[in-house]
C-alpha cells in the first residue's frame, strides 16, 4: 500500500506545483509502481484532473472520502 499526497495550494495559487508534477509521468510512474498493489492518492481531485498525467490518476482511480 502506498500514499500519494499531490499537495499544493487550491485553485490558481497551486498551478507552480501541478504543472512541475505533470511535464512528464516519470514522477507519478516512479510512484504508481512502487506500490504494487493499492495506492491513496490524497488531495483535491477538482484542481488536479487537469493535468496531463494527474488526470489519468483521477479517471482510472476512483474517489473516496470527502
Amino acid at each position: 500500500m502506498a500514499f500519494l499526497a499531490l499537495g499544493g495550494r487550491p485553485g490558481n495559487q497551486g498551478g507552480g506545483s501541478r504543472s512541475w508534477v505533470n511535464p512528464t509521468a516519470n514522477l507519478l510512474n516512479v510512484a504508481v509502481s512502487r506500490a504494487k498493489r493499492r495506492i491513496y492518492v490524497i488531495d483535491n481531485l477538482a484542481d488536479w484532473r487537469q493535468g496531463t498525467y494527474t488526470s489519468r490518476i483521477a479517471k482510472d482511480l476512483p474517489a473516496g472520502g470527502k
